[in-house]
């Protein structure tokens, strides 16, 4: 009876039963993290100041005129600004006709790009793209709600196209040169875990490869699922040792022949292992996969995972 209501969708869910007799309390436990209360702001943190005068020079309770010396108690308040208004600059860039040979000189400025004119002339600034980047790529908000949640509390009208043109320029330049140094990085570590799965590229599938070491995670999405991939970031002359669960991918026979270092392969999946540790004259069952991990079991002298 509950599968069949719980399968229909409604705002408030059904009841899964009883109370229980003797609930856990909500809020942290003892030793789950830091308990404090919040820490007042620095001098440079304040930006509005407000003085707040005794009401009246008698007591309002007795109505007595004999009051103490005058102390100053202070309190915060955090807020967000209801209506967000963004920084606008402008820039009067000076220009002038060269009588000689008939250029135009203009005024040069770090924050203005040479080509920022005419119908370019109003840009936005690096802080507009720091915030939706980090909304997407760091906390993992969907990038076709990035422009609306950058409105509502920045102000700053913003499409999504615009925000990923920007992502690509900086794959391009700084990002992209630190994401071959990660890609590089592989081949001198001392393990490497490798696992892959589905992706999508403009709705046709794909593949994601992954590659985690002690210092880095490095990916990369391919096409065709295939051990060219792994043998991008893994050279011939890797001495370290390769964990992954995709035998049939990381160990195939060309990428097998090619590893110099064969007990530098291990498999952590309960079924790549089953049919890893078959041996030459084992019967095996009926099937691609399994014909091809028993022909690479014998190649390998009846066993790819080392007993080390």
């Amino acid at each position: 009876m509950r599968k069949e209501r719980s399968s229909k969708r409604q705002a408030v869910p059904f009841s899964k039963g009883e109370k229980k007799a003797n609930p856990k309390k909500p809020g942290w436990k003892p030793g789950e993290g830091k308990f404090s209360r919040r820490d007042l702001p620095t001098e440079e943190e304040i930006t509005h100041r407000v003085q707040v005068p005794l009401q009246g020079d008698r007591c309002p309770f007795c109505g007595s005129s004999n009051l103490g010396e005058v102390r100053i108690e202070r309190a915060f308040c955090t807020d967000i600004s209801e209506s967000p208004k963004p920084q606008v600059t402008a820039y009067s860039l000076e220009v002038r006709k060269c009588l000689n040979c008939g250029r135009t000189l203009r005024g040069q400025h770090p924050q203005v790009d040479p080509s920022q004119h005419g119908a370019t002339a109003h840009r936005v600034g690096n802080g507009v793209f720091t915030r939706p980047h980090a909304l997407h790529y760091g906390i993992g908000v969907p990038m076709r709600k990035v422009p609306t949640i950058l409105r509502e509390l920045c102000g700053v009208p913003i499409t999504q196209s615009t925000i990923q043109r920007d992502a690509m320029r900086h794959n391009q330049a700084e990002v992209g040169e630190e994401y071959q140094q990660l890609r590089a990085s592989v081949k001198d570590a001392k393990r490497v875990f490798a696992d892959d799965t589905g992706w999508r590229i403009n709705g046709e599938s794909a593949y994601m490869m992954g590659f985690d070491t002690d210092e880095a995670s490095v990916y990369q999405i391919r096409l065709r699922h295939r051990h060219q991939g792994v043998r991008e970031l893994i050279p011939s002359d890797y001495g370290g040792v390769m964990h992954t669960d995709r035998a049939l991918t990381c160990t195939t026979p060309g990428l097998w022949n090619w590893w110099p270092n064969k007990s530098a392969v291990t498999t952590s999946s309960a079924r790549s292992t089953r049919c890893s540790k078959i041996k030459p004259g084992w019967p095996v069952p009926s099937g691609r996969r399994s014909k091809h991990r028993s022909k690479m079991a014998s190649r390998c002298g009846g066993a790819i995972i080392p007993g080390k």
